[in-house]
Parts: structure tokens; sequence; C-alpha cells
């Protein structure tokens, strides 16, 4: 064989295998991408029409407290716009700590800790709790980030201190209910360097990192759920309005993440994911005051 006719038989071969990677990476990413079209317009948003005017008075007549950081501020984004739709739903939503609480009805919010460092989070929820007093808070609960529980993290070590740092605080605090929330995730990558690492059995690191989060969020659940005030953000941001779940894989383990029609950047929300985990809050804090 000569070497031009080796050389043409190459570049053939390249060309069928460059065209074949590029197609694969096209699927790859128009399955990613299948609900990016979704609109905060399409947020269904009847079942909180459902119930009466008397349940949201009740719940804005309580005190309430978050602990949280940046998706948090997406959340009550979101709440704060559904008030702005359904004017029978509406908070007086504070920057404060539950101390300021004493006496006054209202959404007190605020950042506790450091993102990336769970640790302090549930250290300076504790620590804020504790100075508010007995009888000064109805309602808290605290929303680690998924920068908080990634690929490294050891999710039983840290569900063993969220789990201990709750029993305490309801022990400490036994007129305040204390909603368990699971930890948000991260919307899939589409990137090139992703695709291919994918084509290539690599593990991209977001992947890696929504795994570790269900991992610590089946701990959440399996603790709490039906057994306590229970607000599954996980599961709101991977579901879609005709219940379908966005899910990635490693392998044939596969596990949620965020549905790209509610994100900006892959981790805070957009106009449509406020709106819509805004939604599953405000009926799992409704439930709280029935």
């Amino acid at each position: 064989m000569t070497a031009v006719r080796l050389r043409r038989l190459l570049l053939a071969a390249c060309a069928l295998i460059g065209g074949t990677i590029a197609f694969t990476m096209l699927l790859a990413e128009k399955d990613a991408r299948g609900d990016l079209m979704l609109e905060a317009h399409v947020v269904d948003l009847s079942p909180l029409e459902r119930l009466p005017p008397s349940a949201w008075q009740t719940l804005a007549g309580k005190r309430i407290y978050f602990g949280h950081q940046s998706v948090g501020d997406d959340i009550l984004a979101g709440v704060a716009e559904i008030g702005r739709r359904q004017p029978q739903i509406h908070f007086e939503i504070v920057a404060s700590d539950p101390a300021a609480l004493r006496g006054r009805a209202a959404f007190a919010q605020s950042y506790v800790g450091s993102n990336g460092d769970p640790e302090s989070k549930l250290r300076d929820f504790t620590q804020r709790m504790v100075a508010a007093g007995p009888g000064s808070v109805d309602i808290a609960f605290i929303k680690l980030c998924y920068v908080d529980v990634v690929a490294t993290t050891r999710t039983n070590e840290l569900f063993a201190l969220y789990k201990e740092t709750m029993a305490k605080l309801e022990q400490m605090l036994p007129q305040t209910k204390f909603l368990y929330v699971t930890v948000p995730l991260t919307a899939q990558r589409t990137g090139f360097r992703t695709r291919v690492k994918r084509l290539l059995g690599m593990v991209p690191g977001d992947d890696a990192d929504n795994r570790s989060r269900q991992a610590f969020n089946e701990l959440v659940r399996s603790e709490y759920r039906g057994k306590r005030p229970f607000f599954d953000v996980a599961a709101a941001e991977s579901a879609l309005p005709d219940g379908k779940r966005v899910t990635c894989s490693i392998g044939s383990d596969a596990f949620p993440c965020l549905a790209q029609s509610y994100t900006t950047d892959g981790g805070h929300l957009n106009d449509t994911g406020r709106l819509t985990i805004a939604r599953e809050l405000l009926l799992e804090l409704e439930k709280l005051v029935r």
C-alpha cells in the first residue's frame, strides 16, 4: 500500500470517527437540553389558589425564620412574585435574625455561615435560634446549598451532624416547628469538554457532585419524610410540569439533577425555577398551620 493511499484511508477513518462523535454529542446535547423551552408563565399556581384565603392569612400571621445563602434568595424572590400575582398570599419578608421576630409576625431571613462550609451554616443557624430564645419563632428552617455537598463530601458524617443539630434545636426550642430540607442540585453541563468526557467514559465533576447530593438527600428523606415537616427542594428542582424527572447518570447509577428550565447558570434559579420551588415551599409551610 502506497503512502498516499494509506494517508487517504487514515483521513477517511478520522472523518468517519469525527462525524460519529459529533453526531453522538449532538444527540446528547439535545437530550440534556430537552426541557429548555419552559417559561415562567407555564408554572401552575392553581394548587395555591385552591386553598382558602384564610389559610394564607394564618400563615402570614406566623413568625417564620429561614437561614440560607444565594439559592435561598432565589426562592424568596419566587415567594414575593407569587404574592404579586396572588394578593391573598402576602408575607412581610424582612432581612433579620430570628430574635427580631419576638412579638412580630414576619418572614425573616438571613445568610448563615459560609458557602462550602456546611458545618459553619449549622453552627450559625443554631446560634441565631438559641439567641432568639424559646417561643420567639413559630417556624424555622435552614437550607444548605449545592456547594456544601460535593463529590468529596463525607455525606454520612454531614448528615449525622445535621441530625444532631436539629435534634438539639427541637429539644431546646419545643415551641418552634422545624422544617427539614434537602440539598439543591445543579444542572447537567452540556459543554463540549463535558460531552467528550462522557463519550470517553469519564465522570464529569458536576455529575459526581449530584450523586453525592443524592446520597445525602436520601438520608434526609429516610429520616424525616412522613415523620417531620419536610420540604424536598431536590425533588422539586428535578421535576418537570408533566411529571417527568430530569436525571443524570454515572454508568447504571441514575440520580436527579436540576432541570435546565429552572436555572440561569446551572445552579441558581431563573424566573421559572423560582416560582416552581417557591410554590412547593409555600404548600409545605401551609401544612404547618392547619
